[in-house]
């Protein structure tokens, strides 16, 4: 048993998935407590307001990043030099910055221009949280080009702590401001992914000395690989964040998206095991010609075992943990498990032909799932509502993997015989 275990701690990759995987899931706790705490704070109303801005800057940081992050992912995967890999965090951060104020110009012209923010009464809240909201560009940012730089302990750290602080303040809430406003608790939480991620950079300690150059090459590389990436992204990722967006658009207040957005929480498990695999190969996935067999059997069976476990306890554990009032979004995790359980497993194969460089194909992947999500948003929503948003999960995630396994064979194993 001490040789398993030593063995273990001196595999690097072994030893980063476990930290990465124990992160996440204690991430994932402290959310399900956060919202265990938000839905006796607030009303269903006000909680679905709640999951609808944030849903709202979710799908901005698929539309303001343009690519660069991609971009600088791909660079950093690249390179050994460690001054060169610090001046392309710098350049990043500068890129973050510009492109926070075009995203805080573009939502406070929609919010004043649109009558749907100000006809449910959070149009002054959404305005005055709005510069915070970048910070949720810079989510993005982190999540990719540390996956590029290998840097498993500070990805873990910007996953775990951001929503420890914001557990934390939000039980104080509970016990000792129970009347706190909404305003409040998202200024809360945006401040709480803040300070960590300042934290972050200080670890990174980025450096202006080659910015220029890093700059021209982030620029050169983004046309051929980080653009076609975000152009897809738009229609595949960006498309499935608006469909909670559409959900409150269409509803007459924003309860449907609090069901909505309960149902989607309990579903993330399924799309954090892929996610954290494939982050943690990303690296040797540059080096790699094809994904080993192995590995996607347990791949498989590991997500296959969550998903069933899901399906088995969803609803005494909304019945425990949020009460009668949520029970609505039983029905909608069957759905929603399905659509995250394909989209994770497709995630897996898109981190392998990300780290080749193969943009537009991942592009023309993400614009089949696009229009087929944009072309049933609008009925689907109409017609059945937070049901309607589940169905389209579900088929997103089918279409999604259908298409990148179709160009992960065609593109690499069928050249290697595989």
């Amino acid at each position: 048993m001490h040789s398993f275990l030593k063995n273990i701690l001196n595999n690097k990759l072994a030893t980063q998935s476990i930290m990465l995987l124990v992160s996440t899931f204690l991430s994932m706790l402290f959310l399900i407590g956060t919202n265990f705490y938000l839905t006796k704070i607030l009303d269903l109303e006000q909680y679905g307001n709640y999951a609808f801005i944030i849903n709202m800057f979710i799908f901005s940081q698929i539309v303001f990043n343009f690519g660069f992050f991609y971009s600088i992912c791909r660079l950093i995967s690249l390179e050994k030099d460690d001054v060169s890999i610090r001046s392309y965090y710098f350049a990043g951060i500068l890129i973050w910055a510009l492109l926070s104020v075009a995203m805080c110009v573009s939502l406070s012209l929609y919010s004043i221009l649109s009558d749907d923010l100000r006809n449910k009464h959070i149009l002054d809240i959404f305005l005055s949280i709005l510069p915070l909201g970048s910070v949720y560009l810079f989510t993005q940012f982190n999540e990719l080009v540390l996956q590029g730089d290998n840097r498993i302990g500070l990805l873990a750290v910007s996953r775990f702590f951001p929503r420890l602080v914001f557990f934390l303040l939000t039980v104080s809430f509970f016990f000792l401001l129970p009347n706190v406003n909404l305003r409040t608790i998202l200024i809360t939480y945006f401040f709480s992914y803040l300070v960590i991620y300042i934290y972050i950079i200080c670890k990174i300690q980025p450096i202006r000395n080659k910015s220029g150059n890093s700059f021209k090459k982030i620029w050169s590389i983004n046309k051929e690989y980080g653009f076609p990436i975000y152009i897809g992204s738009i229609f595949a990722v960006g498309a499935s964040n608006f469909v909670g967006v559409l959900l409150g658009v269409l509803s007459a207040d924003n309860t449907n998206v609090g069901f909505y957005n309960i149902a989607l929480q309990i579903s993330i498990p399924l799309s954090m095991l892929p996610n954290i695999l494939s982050t943690v190969l990303y690296k040797k996935f540059v080096f790699l010609d094809f994904i080993n067999r192995k590995i996607l059997i347990i791949l498989f069976f590991l997500c296959m075992s969550v998903y069933l476990c899901i399906l088995i306890f969803s609803k005494s554990f909304i019945l425990v943990v949020f009460g009668n009032r949520y029970m609505t979004s039983v029905p909608l995790i069957k759905y929603m498990c399905l659509g995250a359980l394909l989209y994770g497993i497709a995630d897996f194969f898109n981190k392998f032909i990300l780290s080749k460089g193969c943009g537009k194909k991942l592009r023309n992947v993400s614009l089949i799932v696009g229009i087929v999500v944009i072309s049933i948003s609008y009925p689907f929503i109409k017609l059945w509502g937070c049901y309607g948003a589940a169905y389209i999960k579900a088929v997103a995630g089918l279409v999604y993997l259908s298409s990148i396994i179709y160009t992960y064979k065609t593109s690499f194993q069928n050249k290697n015989g595989n």
